[in-house]
């Protein structure tokens, strides 16, 4: 899954406004279950609510992308790191034998951040400048 640039130049405030509210929203509830599609949300509200909920000891992993969940941040060998998600074939298999529906919410929920490694820093402020620096959406 790859996330998605959704939206025009046109009445750039009144969507940045929509979109705040909406990642305002996000930004306090969202740990993973929440249902997609999500709103966008912005490099700087995903700093926002990276730098909250992050847990240094690896405890929390943060998962973002737009309309679904498509990179995770995570902390592995003492590095923090940002990953592709990719879905896990066993845990795939073991859902469907006991759902009749698959979904792209599913598809989400069944996948880990083992993919491709996007960002690799020695700190979360690290990652944040890379983040900062880098091209939005992933």
């Amino acid at each position: 899954m790859r996330s998605m640039v959704c939206g025009v130049n046109q009445s750039v405030d009144g969507v940045n406004q929509r979109r705040r509210k909406a990642n305002d929203w996000f930004g306090r509830t969202c740990d993973g279950s929440g249902m997609a599609p999500r709103a966008p949300e912005s490099k700087e509200w995903f700093i926002k609510r990276l730098r909250s909920t992050w847990k240094g000891d690896g405890s929390a992993e943060v998962r973002f992308g737009a309309p679904h969940f498509s990179h995770g941040v995570v902390l592995e060998d003492g590095k923090v790191r940002v990953r592709c998600l990719v879905m896990n074939e066993e845990k795939v298999t073991a859902y469907r034998a006991q759902h009749a529906s698959f979904m792209p919410e599913h598809a989400e929920m069944l996948s880990d951040p083992t993919g491709a490694i996007v960002y690799e820093a020695e700190s979360l402020e690290e990652l944040v400048g890379l983040i900062e620096r880098g091209r939005w959406p992933l």
